[in-house]
């Protein structure tokens, strides 16, 4: 699981916080019952602002995107068909620029991810993710917090931090291969 932040106009008070919802969605009982299981979790409860979350089930080999707002939820179950698929800081699916005010910054990145071909290797991801082509508004920025790269066939998971770019010369801060442990935890 990974989110995007999302900056809706409106939250809800009252509402649940997204870490609770997420939480719950992946160590409950819907975490072992795998994508649509997660997916009904996250949709299950009324949260108090939104967001967007990345999810991958390793052994069923899907990837969904779940945008959140409040009660509503558009699930995009990202296939190879689908080519080029990314997602910024931003509403996509539930009403761009209806629930949220985009951010230059987020218009920019993403129509720089459109316009380029769509990857398909393990280099291809990490070249997007580093990509620093636009000055204003690079794909990498000095704020990034962490890259991951997970590879879905090997279940290996690496992630690099503190200013250091999945393209650059320093090695991953981690390197974990999440089906071994998952396996393990079976």
């Amino acid at each position: 699981l990974t989110q995007n932040s999302l900056f809706p106009k409106t939250t809800k008070p009252g509402g649940i916080a997204s870490i609770f919802a997420q939480r719950h969605a992946l160590c409950g009982p819907s975490g072992r019952r795998g994508l649509d299981g997660v997916v009904a979790s996250l949709n299950g409860t009324s949260w108090s602002a939104g967001a967007s979350v990345n999810l991958v089930d390793l052994p069923a080999r899907r990837m969904a995107n779940v945008e959140m707002y409040e009660s509503r939820q558009k699930v995009t179950e990202v296939t190879e068909s689908m080519g080029n698929y990314s997602h910024f800081n931003m509403y996509k699916a539930l009403g761009a620029g209806v629930l949220d005010t985009p951010e230059p910054s987020s218009v920019h990145r993403q129509a720089r991810v459109d316009a380029l071909p769509a990857m398909r290797s393990r280099a291809d991801i990490v070249a997007r993710l580093s990509d620093t082509a636009d000055p204003a508004y690079p794909l990498f920025r000095n704020m990034t917090l962490a890259t991951f790269v997970l590879d879905g066939r090997s279940g290996q998971l690496e992630v690099w931090c503190c200013g250091s770019s999945a393209a650059g010369d320093a090695p991953p801060i981690h390197r974990w291969n999440i089906s071994a442990a998952t396996e393990q935890h079976a």
